[in-house]
């Protein structure tokens, strides 16, 4: 597992995932939005949809996934980043590694599972992934916590 400089690009990208995440926000989803960017273009775009469409796999990542796959008419993203707001869960870290994409960009940390980290990283080591976090994590950070404040009261 390699670890990805962060330049102003990757920043201008992530940006483009937390309107993603804004607009899961505005539909009451938790506030998780995903860019896949190939050639140095949006191929697709994705945000949480588990709430709205009662589907466990409505997550942000495989959104952007099923769209960039259907688009590009190729199962195989090789070549390609997704910017995620938040760290990836393990299912999508599969979606995204079955797609051979290769750069994976996000900004809040997953807590909720701290051994996930050493999973991930012990998975992720023989896989050549770029695998870079904390990017606009205040930011992300800052959707998450006013989602969860709001539901909970």
């Amino acid at each position: 597992m390699n670890i990805i400089k962060i330049n102003n690009l990757h920043k201008k990208w992530m940006e483009y995932a937390i309107i993603q995440a804004k607009i899961a926000l505005i539909n009451n989803e938790m506030p998780i939005g995903s860019i896949i960017i190939k050639n140095n273009k949006i191929i697709s775009t994705g945000h949480n949809q588990i709430l709205t469409t009662n589907n466990p796999l409505g997550h942000a990542e495989i959104i952007a996934i099923q769209k960039a796959t259907i688009k590009n008419k190729n199962h195989k993203l090789t070549n390609s980043y997704i910017y995620i707001t938040k760290e990836p869960c393990l299912m999508c870290i599969g979606a995204i590694l079955n797609t051979k994409i290769k750069n994976i960009i996000f900004g809040s940390y997953n807590i909720i599972n701290e051994n996930k980290n050493n999973i991930l990283n012990s998975y992720l080591l023989n896989k050549n992934i770029i695998y870079t976090g904390g990017v606009y994590k205040n930011k992300c950070d800052l959707l998450l916590k006013y989602f969860i404040k709001k539901n909970l009261l």
